[in-house]
């Protein structure tokens, strides 16, 4: 049997049987530098077994001269970009990197440009690898390496200097510290002009990969006019390339088109957005037939952002197939490489329950978020804070899941572990972790709600309106809309909690914000804004403020009129019947009685109207037919006093047949008639005697 024949039978044996790779070490470790670069093409034929096995080996006891060979091999595309040598083109660049460090105690200017060269490729490694505190070092000592270069020669050194301000800003960038990043990118990217400018053919595709860059930054900093020309632009620079592309360029071109589809979908462009999705998918799904060692992944991240459109168009079954295709290629993926492919196999897990949940599967939602969940915090074992925000959504996601199942008990537990992850990181980049807290806090203020511990969540959602008002700070256009939505939320919590003057506080300054977005989306924001406006009414009542109720009741009354009947509204008739009636109510307490009949009339029809198909409007009815009778006997008409009551004792009746005791009620309407009757005896002209006999 050949050495190359015995390794791929030992690799494949490796690959079925982890247990079965102490043979495939023996035989390396006895023969290492016979059957080394044989490995090489096995490991790409084979999977990654081999390459895991060859890259520990190699770390421990290749000679300098096999390190260069195995480098040089390596720096054909074909290797270099296989997934079954990621870990064997790392350790080999980091073994000669420390053998010439040692060689080369004091540099000179060719050595130095040697080491900031290896340094640059080990940088790239780390980051394919997602081996990001690593990357981080090394990638910033590599541009203190070049820019020193640089300065004595900048002609030979700027294209190394380039790549690595492109490395440093893409290494931020994983490390969601996008504005750390930024300006790595830009110096990257004015680098890669020139030198494009220069040599179009061989640096155009750099800058290309500097815009993608760039474009995925400024779009993680919610700039997207600025992320959306910036993709564009390297788009368009890809298309103008060779129609024979590389490996390395095919994985580019699919990288810049997910990323402008992510800011498309989040400037509102959904049509251009999945439409670039879907050329995604397809693109990859025609490269990972042909080559699926070094296309798959791409396909699965493709896969994952056309579900993520699907799901922003309310396409939910659709999205489902497509993220249930996802877990099931990175599940693959991840079998053989967990460390690199296990996050997004993480990442997937929860967005396939998150899909399920939002169809109404919580039970089948509850055992993936568990899994994702367990997945992270095995990763976070080596990685800590690169999962903390993710362990974070996982909780966050698991305690929705809980909820929807009525156990909020253990709902809670998820949301105060979540939390307390987040505060630290958003304390750190608020501007990245601040909306991800705000979520939590929003859902735990809920969930304290559901467990009748109202002082908690009033205080949660005090928390949550402190957050928004950091980030309304920071981006006002983009956060306004859900400080105002907290406000409302707390507003009613107050309520909740008697406490009148902060909820008066909380309201008026809701309904401020209210006003401003009123014209964007009227029904959504009528809503909300009537919502305040009628928990203001409630809280202004409570502190016997009746003149400033009157004005608040007008305003939801001309809201009402708005938006009642509209489609997809949540307020009806009925509505503004019920605040007719209490305009009505308002006006008597301030003596206005003349003015309460009208709007008393109006809410009486109303309510007559629509009571005769809906039978559980009757004690409303009776309620303005009552009010509006005690309004005509304050303005001593009690011949029309006893005719509203009469009819609301008539309803009360038809009331008590379908729904019991009402005796309290009725019997308040019986005294409020007698003196009705009691008046209109008192009013009616004596009978007149006849006049006195004149004496004479």
């Amino acid at each position: 049997m050949s050495p190359r024949h015995a390794l791929t039978v030992l690799s494949r044996l490796a690959s079925r049987n982890p247990d079965q790779a102490s043979w495939l070490k023996e035989a390396l470790e006895s023969r290492l530098e016979e059957l080394a670069e044989a490995s090489l093409d096995v490991a790409v034929e084979t999977g990654e077994a081999l390459g895991a096995v060859l890259a520990q080996i190699v770390a421990r006891e290749a000679s300098p001269e096999l390190a260069e060979r195995l480098r040089q091999r390596c720096s054909d595309p074909r290797l270099a970009s296989s997934l079954a040598l990621h870990e064997v083109v790392l350790s080999v660049t980091r073994k000669i990197l420390e053998i010439r460090r040692i060689e080369w105690p004091h540099p000179d200017a060719a050595q130095q440009a040697n080491l900031a060269e290896l340094s640059l490729s080990l940088g790239s490694r780390l980051i394919d690898l997602r081996r990001l505190p690593d990357a981080l070092e090394v990638t910033r000592s590599t541009v203190t390496l070049y820019r020193r270069l640089a300065r004595t020669n900048p002609a030979l050194y700027r294209e190394g200097l380039a790549h690595s301000l492109n490395n440093l800003g893409n290494c931020w960038g994983f490390l969601r510290e996008p504005r750390r990043a930024l300006p790595f990118l830009k110096e990257a990217v004015s680098l890669h002009r020139q030198l494009a400018a220069e040599q179009p053919e061989r640096f155009l595709s750099s800058l290309s990969v500097s815009l993608t860059n760039l474009g995925a930054t400024l779009h993680q900093l919610g700039r997207g006019k600025g992320a959306k020309a910036a993709l564009e632009e390297a788009l368009r620079l890809y298309r103008r390339m060779p129609a024979s592309r590389t490996n390395i360029l095919i994985s580019q071109i699919s990288g810049v088109l997910e990323n402008l589809g992510l800011v498309l979908g989040d400037l509102g462009q959904t049509g251009k957005a999945l439409r670039i999705a879907r050329e995604a998918v397809a693109f990859n799904r025609q490269w990972a037939l042909e080559l699926p060692d070094i296309f798959l992944p791409d396909l699965a991240a493709s896969l994952a952002n056309l579900a993520n459109h699907l799901e922003a168009a309310h396409r939910l079954e659709e999205a489902l197939d497509v993220c249930q295709e996802v877990v099931d290629l990175r599940r693959q993926l991840a079998t053989a490489r967990p460390e690199t492919f296990g996050p997004g196999l993480a990442a997937s897990l929860s967005s396939l329950s998150t899909l399920l949940g939002h169809l109404g599967r919580s039970e089948e939602a509850m055992p993936l978020t568990q899994e994702a969940l367990d997945l992270y915090r095995r990763l976070s074992a080596k990685a800590s804070a690169e999962f903390q925000p993710r362990i974070a959504q996982c909780l966050n996601n698991l305690g929705l899941h809980l909820g929807e199942q009525g156990q909020w008990m253990e709902g809670h537990s998820c949301f105060l572990q979540a939390q307390y992850l987040l505060e630290p990181l958003a304390r750190e980049n608020p501007g990245l972790y601040l909306p991800r807290l705000a979520t939590v806090l929003g859902n735990l203020s809920e969930c304290l709600g559901e467990l009748d511990r109202w002082e908690e969540s009033c205080q949660a959602s005090r928390d949550l309106v402190a957050v928004n008002r950091k980030l309304v700070h920071q981006r006002p256009d983009a956060f306004l809309p859900d400080l105002a939505d907290s406000l409302h939320d707390l507003g009613a919590l107050l309520i909740q909690l008697e406490l009148w003057e902060e909820a008066t506080s909380v309201y008026q300054e809701g309904i401020r914000l209210y006003r401003r977005f009123h014209r964007r989306r009227p029904t959504w924001f009528a809503e909300r804004l009537i919502d305040c406006l009628a928990g203001l009414e409630v809280a202004l009542q409570a502190l016997e403020r009746s003149r400033e109720v009157v004005p608040i009741l007008r305003e939801i009354i001309v809201r009402l009129r708005e938006i009642v009947g509209k489609r997809g509204g949540r307020y009806e008739e009925s509505d503004l019947a019920e605040h007719l009636s209490s305009l009505g109510a308002a006006l008597c307490k301030i003596d206005r009685h003349k003015a309460s009949i009208a709007p008393f009339r109006e809410s009486i029809d109303i309510y007559r109207r629509r009571s005769r198909r809906q039978s559980n409007l009757r004690p409303a009815l009776a309620d303005a037919l009552h009010l509006q009778g005690q309004a005509f006997l304050d303005l001593d008409q009690p011949e029309k006093a006893l005719e509203s009551l009469d009819e609301a004792l008539r309803v009360l009746v038809l009331v008590g047949k379908g729904g019991g005791e009402i005796s309290d009620w009725m019997r308040e309407l019986q005294e409020d008639r007698q003196r009705a009757v009691e008046r209109r005896r008192s009013l009616r002209p004596k009978a007149s005697l006849p006049p006195s006999p004149i004496m004479t």
